[in-house]
This record gives structure tokens, sequence and C-alpha cells, in this order.
């Protein structure tokens, strides 16, 4: 129902000359910011791609051929041009929400870890997850994460990793098909995991890039 949220916004941020590109559901937010070597300052207030044209774009992006490809907008319309092949998509009408609101300053509990590790954890627990929440227990303590779920009619899946983590306590519940989703788009060996406490949303971005941001915001425990 609300369909500014069914494509992903593009604004170009003139201090950095980057091309940022958000999307959200209410529960959780990626962005991404590249430099494209060219000014964008014609994209004004920004614009919100719809989710269908922008995987059309993507297969373009994704052929073999694809060195450059030309994308153009004019009033609620947008171009793209990649050697004989021409798309055209119509924008989503409609503001952005501020996203900026609800991106939290660095956690105060911070973790580097292995990918892999927190991905296959994850992936064992929520077998015995409740199929409707996928509510996973997150627990921080110093040189451990453990990771549980319960079910009234499966029982209970516990599962702890040895981290680098010296900091008070912490304990936060999430849905783990979205902290699986943001993993998967961080896409490096290392991930660093932000935590502000348990109501503010987890901060999950590359331990290398920057510019790349997850964020999934905590469920009742």
């Amino acid at each position: 129902t609300r369909y500014n949220l069914n494509g992903v916004f593009a604004e170009y941020l003139a201090d950095t000359q980057r091309l940022r590109m958000v999307a959200t559901d209410g529960h959780r937010l990626a962005y991404v910011d590249r430099p494209l070597g060219v000014d964008l300052k014609s994209l004004g207030r920004g614009v919100i791609i719809p989710r269908k044209g922008l995987a059309e774009l993507k297969r373009l992006v994704d052929e073999e051929d694809a060195d450059e490809i030309e994308l153009g907008f004019e009033g609620n319309n947008a171009l793209v041009r990649k050697r004989g092949v021409t798309l055209s998509m119509r924008l989503i009408e409609g503001e952005f929400p501020n996203y900026r609101q609800v991106i939290p300053t660095p956690g105060k509990h911070q973790i580097v870890m292995p990918t892999e590790a927190i991905v296959q954890a994850l992936r064992r627990v929520i077998v015995i997850a409740a199929e409707r929440s996928r509510a996973v227990k997150l627990e921080l303590g110093t040189g451990v994460m453990r990771l549980s779920s319960n079910n009234p009619d499966l029982g209970e899946a516990r599962e702890e990793i040895d981290v680098d983590y010296m900091g008070e306590e912490l304990a936060v519940a999430f849905n783990a098909r979205y902290l699986l989703d943001a993993l998967s788009f961080i896409g490096s060996k290392e991930v660093r995991l932000g935590f502000q406490d348990a109501v503010s949303p987890a901060q999950v971005t590359p331990a290398d890039d920057a510019d790349t941001l997850a964020l999934v915001m905590p469920m009742g425990l």
C-alpha cells in the first residue's frame, strides 16, 4: 500500500559526488554509495526507480558486452540505452521517506567477524524458529556471541560463536531471515555488526567498505 517504497530511491550526493541508492520496506533498509565520475545534479531531489524496471536495468548491466550504458531522467520517466537496446520506464511518483532519520550513529557495540560464521549459525538456529516470526535472539558477552531460538512445538536451538568483543552484555532479537538477507547483500568475507541497544536497528556493513550499509529493525524480546 505504500507505493513510494516499491522502488529504489536514487539521489546525487553533491558533497561526495557520488550516487546513492536506497531501498526500505519499513522493517529494514539498505543503501550503497558509488562514484560515477559524472555530475548528476540534474537528479534534483532524487527519483524512485520501480523495482521491476531496476531488475531489467540490472539484466542489461550484467550482460558481458555492457561496458557502458546511458541513463537519463526527464520528468517522470527514465531512459536506458545500451548499444542496440533501449529501455524506458515510468518512475514512481511521490516522496521517498526521510531515511536519514533512521540511520543511527555508529553503535557502541561493534564486532568484526567472518561473514560465513554468522550466516551458518543463523541458518542452523532458524530451523527451530517459529515460521511466522523467524525470531532469533542474539546475546553478546565477553568473547562470545550466542544465538538462540525456541518453538513450543519443536524445542530450542542454541549456537555460540567466539568473537573479539569486550563490551557490556547485550541481548536483542531479530527476524533471522532479514539478517541473512542483509549479510547476503554485504557480499564480503568479513562483516562489521553495530548495535546501539535492544531497540535500535542493527547496522551491517562490509568490514572494508563504509559506503555500503544495511539496517535491520529489532523485534521485542
